[in-house]
């Protein structure tokens, strides 16, 4: 009988630690996706434009801001449909505006494990760790 109860009590204490590490790593997962999101909106800027604002609802991003030209707008526009790590990329509102092009758009991003450039940096993580050949020069 009181291996039983052993038995059970070492049940519960394993379930338990396999729900905290469950929770541990949704939370690490979690945890990187807004600092892609802002890498990647950095990285994909177009010159000659700045954000007002920006906010994230699950992973519908909605951006304001403001361009010199109506160029800079569609350059960054295009930057984020091109990237790989947006989906849905739809213009809101442009305007002009004293300081040039006012215009808002939204888009959905997707989690590093979806994005095929995430893919290819995995591949090349994992090349990086194996040794290259060594060519001869000629």
């Amino acid at each position: 009988v009181e291996i039983r109860k052993k038995g059970d009590l070492y049940k519960k204490q394993k379930e338990l630690l396999e729900r905290k590490i469950n929770l541990i790593t949704d939370l690490k997962k979690k945890q990187s996706v807004p600092v892609h999101i802002l890498d990647q909106i950095s990285r994909n800027l177009a010159d000659f434009l700045w954000l007002d604002s920006m906010s994230v609802a699950g992973s519908k991003i909605t951006i304001a801001g403001k361009g010199t030209t109506y160029t800079a707008v569609s350059n960054f526009y295009n930057n984020l449909a091109a990237c790989g790590w947006f989906d849905e990329v739809v213009m809101g509102k442009v305007s002009e505006i004293p300081e040039g092009v006012g215009f808002s758009l939204t888009c959905k991003f997707k989690t590093p494990q979806e994005s095929p450039e995430a893919g290819a940096q995995a591949a090349s993580q994992q090349a990086s760790k194996t040794p290259a050949a060594v060519q001869p020069r000629g």
